[in-house]
C-alpha cells in the first residue's frame, strides 16, 4: 500500500512538472519576439515621420522676363516668324529653369511695354511630397503652351515704325525693374532676362544712327548720356540674353556696316556690364546664363 501510494505522488507530481513545462513554452514565443515587433513598430514610425518631413519635390526656382521688339526690328514676315520660334525656345527654356515667366512687348505706338498676360506663366512643377505625375505635369505643359499661344498672339497684329529702330533702352530698362521686384517677391535668386531685338536703339534722347555716324564715334559717349538721363537699367544679379541683333532675325534685310553693328554690340556691353551673358543672332538655348 504504501509502496503504491508512493508511486501516485511520483506519478502525480511529474503531471504537474509536465504541465508548468508547456505552460512555460506557451510563454516562450512572446518573450522570444518582443524586441522584433518592438523594432519593426519603431521603423514604421520613423518611415511615417520621415514621409512628414522629408523635402518638397518641385517648385519655382527662378523667374524669366521675356521682352520682344514688335517696332522695325519685326516688321517683315521672315523676321517675325523667327522672332516667334526664338520666343518659344525661350519659354523652353524656362520651363527648364522651373522659372515663373513674364512676357512683354514694345512698339511705337503702345506705351513703352505692354504685359501681354496679367498672370504668369508657372513653368514648373508644384511642390509636393509624392512624385507626379500626371497631373503636375499636365498644368505645366498647359503652361508652356499658353505662353508659346500668347507669343503667337504678339504677331497677330502688324509691326509698326520704321523698317529698323526703336526705344529699345527704356523697354530694357523697365523689364529689368519689374523682373527683379517679381524675383524679390517670389523669394528667389535665379533672375533671366530675354531681349528679342535687333539691338538698334533710336529714341530721342539716344539714336544710334546719329552718335554713331562714323567709325571714330564714341560709345562711351552714347552710354554717358544713357546714364545722364536715368536710363540705365538696374541689374542686379540678372542674366541678359540678347537674341536676334545683327540683323539675324531678317537675313533679306540690309545689312548695316560691321563697325556699326560692333559699335552697337559694346553700347549694351557698356550699359549692362558684366550682366549680359549673350549678345547673339541666335541660339538653341535659351535663356543663357553668365
Amino acid at each position: 500500500m504504501r509502496s503504491d501510494a508512493g508511486q501516485g505522488v511520483r506519478v502525480a507530481s511529474r503531471r504537474r512538472k509536465r504541465r508548468r513545462g508547456r505552460g512555460r513554452r506557451r510563454k516562450g514565443p512572446v518573450a522570444t519576439y518582443w524586441p522584433y515587433i518592438l523594432v519593426v513598430g519603431l521603423l514604421v514610425v520613423a518611415a511615417v515621420a520621415w514621409a512628414a518631413t522629408r523635402p518638397l519635390k518641385g517648385g519655382q526656382q527662378a523667374v524669366c522676363v521675356l521682352v520682344i521688339d514688335r517696332t522695325g526690328s519685326s516688321a517683315v514676315p521672315e523676321a517675325a516668324a523667327r522672332y516667334k520660334a526664338l520666343a518659344s525656345t525661350a519659354v523652353d527654356g524656362c520651363a527648364a529653369k522651373h522659372a515663373k515667366l513674364s512676357i512683354y512687348y514694345f512698339d511705337n505706338q503702345s506705351p513703352k511695354l505692354v504685359l501681354v498676360n496679367d498672370t504668369p506663366y508657372d513653368l514648373f512643377l508644384p511642390k509636393a511630397r509624392v512624385e507626379a505625375k500626371s497631373g503636375r505635369k499636365k498644368a505645366l505643359e498647359q503652361a508652356k503652351k499658353d505662353a508659346k499661344a500668347d507669343v503667337a498672339s504678339v504677331f497677330d497684329e502688324t509691326s509698326s515704325g520704321e523698317a529698323r529702330g526703336s526705344d529699345i533702352l527704356t523697354a530694357y530698362q523697365a523689364a529689368a525693374a519689374n523682373l527683379v521686384n517679381q524675383a524679390s517677391a517670389d523669394d528667389v535668386d535665379q533672375k533671366y532676362l530675354i531681349m528679342l531685338t535687333d539691338g538698334i536703339q533710336t529714341s530721342a534722347d539716344i539714336n544710334f544712327e546719329t552718335f554713331y555716324a562714323s567709325k571714330n564715334a564714341s560709345v562711351a559717349k552714347a552710354i554717358a548720356t544713357a546714364k545722364a538721363n536715368g536710363l540705365l537699367p538696374n541689374l542686379d544679379g540678372v542674366q541678359v540674353s540678347f537674341v536676334g541683333v545683327k540683323g539675324g532675325a531678317d537675313s533679306s534685310a540690309e545689312q548695316l556696316p560691321e563697325w556699326f553693328e560692333a559699335k552697337v554690340e559694346d553700347f549694351w556691353k557698356g550699359v549692362s556690364k558684366d550682366r549680359l551673358c549673350a549678345y547673339v543672332v541666335d541660339s538653341q538655348v535659351i535663356p543663357v546664363g553668365c
